[in-house]
């Protein structure tokens, strides 16, 4: 319950808050972006999700449909990908130490399981506790929980620019 809840309201808050919350602070500029390709399959899964949900339980078959669509998703993005998508915007430090970007990214790998068990198991805690329904905990607390580092992350690209 917590999983389905965390998965539709996650996508909630990545649409409203976070992209409300950008667009608040800065502005998005959207000429010369060419998005509609993304917002297509960006509905194609949303609407997939909606059929699968309606038809009754979600299991592996559906999961391994779901995984193969990321897959033709990310294979299409990566092969139209242009020489200039790759350009550094101007003032980006380019000297990244590999070994320390390998640190932090196994910290990262190591933490993240870690905390969303800590998410998982305190909100559960509290649906519990308040008798609230484990999938409003899950749209809700889990949701917005789960968004925040994505939150963070596109303030700070849209304040760079």
């Amino acid at each position: 319950d917590i999983a389905m809840g965390n998965v539709v309201g996650s996508n909630i808050a990545n649409v409203l808050v976070i992209l409300g919350a950008c667009a608040a602070l800065t502005g998005i500029p959207t000429k010369g972006l060419d998005l509609r390709e993304s917002w297509v399959m960006m509905m194609a899964a949303s609407v997939v999700l909606i059929l699968l949900a309606l038809s009754g339980p979600i299991g592996r078959m559906d999961g391994i449909l779901l995984l193969a669509m990321l897959g033709l998703v990310l294979w299409r993005q990566l092969s139209t990908a242009t020489p200039d998508d790759a350009s550094q915007p101007e003032g980006a430090d380019t000297s990244a130490n590999g070994g320390k970007i390998a640190l932090w990214l196994a910290i990262g790998l190591v933490a993240l399981p870690v905390g969303a068990q800590l998410l998982v198991s305190g909100a559960t805690d509290i649906a519990r506790g308040f008798g609230i329904s484990e999938t409003v905990i899950g749209l809700t607390l889990v949701a917005v929980g789960t968004s925040l580092p994505e939150l963070a992350a596109s303030i700070a690209s849209a304040r760079a620019g």
